[in-house]
């Protein structure tokens, strides 16, 4: 089998910016729909083999849109995992509501497969480092780790229901071009707001692992290339994220080096910014790995490359 059309929900957001474009490029035929909430028109591509809907996805789709569609990647999400509590509809609305009326919409158009944007989230706080994509998880520290492991239920229930081949991506922060949420970007703007110090919440001593987009798109693409190989009832969970890690001082100093500034750094304490704010986050990537990926952009790279594309674009998110 091979695909000719997708349908990306989220298609104008981060991610979904630069998957609309790997697919362009590929010659495959995309749609996006998108409420344009967070994301934004004017980074996407113009193409004929693009068609843009302006669609808040709490509102059915009609199945029409899914028609001669061979693959949905739903991407379209509430990401703010730090606020989440204040009002908790939205990841329930957003995250869970949304994610069953994409699956119903898109299947009884006829459509098979399917690709879920998960989270590293959805492990909340682990004791395994890498932690792989088999571990207990006991309990969740966010409600949009909680909606996104619903998420995952979701796409295994129907898999199971309507024999179709699905699976969940489970990713670390992802950075790159047009990047515009999560804490680089929030450094980025603190330090062009005042060059002459930064607050970090927490300790700084919380370790994360970026990937950049380019290689979150190889990665992708192993996937959906093993996925449409598979019989039907077909439902994989993947982890993405880079084979290093760095604390978050350490993505400041390289943000502020990249901006030429040398600010007053100060901590707010504690092991966490905020509840849900996971000191360690590290995945096991063995099982992509297995399909002939490697991440090939480092960590630190990885985020030098994203201030210098904030800074050439000249943008303030």
């Amino acid at each position: 089998m091979s695909i000719k059309k997708i349908l990306i929900t989220g298609g104008a957001g981060f991610i979904g910016t630069n998957l609309t474009k790997f697919y362009l490029e590929k010659g495959i035929d995309v749609i996006i729909v998108d409420n344009f909430s967070t994301g934004k028109f004017s980074n996407l591509p113009k193409s004929n083999n693009l068609q843009v809907i302006e669609h808040d996805l709490i509102n059915s789709l009609p199945a029409r849109l899914f028609r001669d569609v061979d693959m949905v990647m739903h991407f379209s999400a509430n990401a703010d995992i730090r606020h989440g509590m204040v009002d908790s509809m939205k990841d329930i609305e957003q995250n869970i509501i949304v994610t069953e009326k994409v699956m119903n919409s898109a299947v009884k158009a006829g459509c098979k497969d399917f690709i879920f944007a998960s989270s590293a989230a959805v492990f909340g706080e682990p004791n395994v480092f890498p932690t792989p994509e088999n571990i207990f998880i006991p309990r969740q520290t966010s409600l949009y780790g909680m909606s996104k492991l619903a998420g995952e239920g979701i796409l295994s229930a129907y898999a199971e229901n309507y024999g179709i081949r699905a699976s969940a991506i489970r990713f670390v922060s992802i950075v790159g071009d047009y990047y515009a949420h999560g804490h680089v970007i929030d450094f980025y703007n603190k330090l062009l707001e005042d060059p002459y110090k930064l607050e970090i919440l927490g300790d700084g001593q919380q370790r994360k692992s970026y990937l950049h987009i380019n290689d979150m798109m190889n990665a992708l693409d192993k996937v959906v290339n093993y996925q449409i190989q598979q019989e039907e009832n077909h439902f994989e969970i993947y982890n993405f994220g880079n084979s290093e890690y760095c604390k978050v001082t350490d993505s400041a100093n390289v943000i502020i080096s990249e901006m030429n500034l040398d600010p007053e750094i100060t901590y707010t304490g504690g092991k966490r910014g905020w509840v849900g704010d996971s000191p360690f986050v590290h995945l096991d990537t063995s099982k992509i790995i297995n399909l002939g990926w490697k991440s090939e952009i480092k960590v630190l790279d990885a985020l030098r490359l994203t201030i210098r594309w904030l800074i050439n674009a000249n943008k303030k998110f």
